[in-house]
């Protein structure tokens, strides 16, 4: 893992860097949203952001030895706990999130679907912030591209950033989608499947393990979560929950947020070429 600078003995990657930041701004979102409502206190959300993203990250690991390499875990167990050398796992940070999630809102009587709505868009900001550190790369350009990045001496296509504008593509549309969703559940249930459509994609430029041909198990995980996000959000509108929604137009406030996420893009493509080396001439 690329190593950004040291304190003392201990070496500060960049991985590193960039998950903390991803999972303060998530925590920051999600406090800001909830300070913005009158149905939840803000304290109490707080809290489960904490614990629910230490979730995610115990979950993203657990997925990885699950879904990606068991045999050499079982081979190695104290290897699981080597987390700082790489593998982890977003379907499994989900699954980790999720159910910390649902153990939580029944313990404080919460209304699970309002919570995951709220949760969805800084969910996935956190993600798009926390892969610019990512240092899993595409497989080799076949043609050169000025974007391509040279990992070990050969081009790559860079997977990474690929993923990081997706995901902040799919931020955009939760976040305008948020205030005029038509039942409660909808925001988090396009987050699963907005994802898994961005992780399908970037699958095809990396290498990772495959089932079937050029099937990989993310691609796999990927499929099953779309299908299972469709099965509930059919029978959530069968459940006649629709809500009253305003009128949503393309107003000034809409264009300044997509200017926002557009700067935010911009600034990660350039941290990114900026620790890995810049664009190839």
């Amino acid at each position: 893992m690329k190593v950004l600078f040291w304190i003392f003995d201990i070496p500060v990657h960049f991985f590193g860097v960039t998950i903390a930041a991803g999972v303060l701004a998530g925590i920051w979102l999600i406090y800001r949203e909830a300070s913005n409502s009158n149905e939840f206190n803000q304290n109490t959300i707080l809290d489960m952001a904490i614990y629910m993203f230490l979730f995610v990250i115990v979950g993203a690991r657990v997925g990885y030895i699950l879904f990606y390499n068991p045999a050499h875990y079982l081979q190695d167990p104290l290897q699981i706990f080597m987390i700082h050398q790489g593998g982890l796992s977003v379907h499994g940070g989900i699954v980790g999130g999720l159910l910390f999630g649902i153990w939580y809102v029944k313990k404080y009587k919460l209304d699970f679907w309002k919570l995951a709505d709220l949760f969805a868009p800084a969910l996935i900001l956190g993600q798009a912030i926390g892969r610019i550190g990512c240092d899993v790369f595409g497989k080799p350009m076949e043609t050169h591209r000025f974007w391509g990045v040279v990992y070990e001496g050969v081009l790559v296509h860079p997977a990474q950033i690929y993923e990081v504008i997706l995901n902040f593509v799919v931020f955009f549309i939760l976040w305008e989608k948020r205030k005029v969703k038509n039942y409660h559940g909808q925001i988090f249930l396009w987050y699963i499947i907005l994802f898994s459509v961005n992780r399908g994609i970037v699958e095809i430029f990396r290498v990772n393990p495959t089932i079937v041909g050029e099937l990989s198990v993310s691609h796999l995980l990927s499929l099953i979560f779309i299908i299972a996000a469709l099965i509930i959000s059919y029978f959530r509108k069968q459940e006649g929950a629709l809500l009253d929604v305003s009128n949503n137009q393309f107003g000034i406030k809409k264009i300044l947020n997509l200017i926002i996420v557009v700067i935010l893009s911009l600034i990660s493509v350039f941290i990114y070429y900026s620790v890995w080396g810049g664009w190839v001439a």
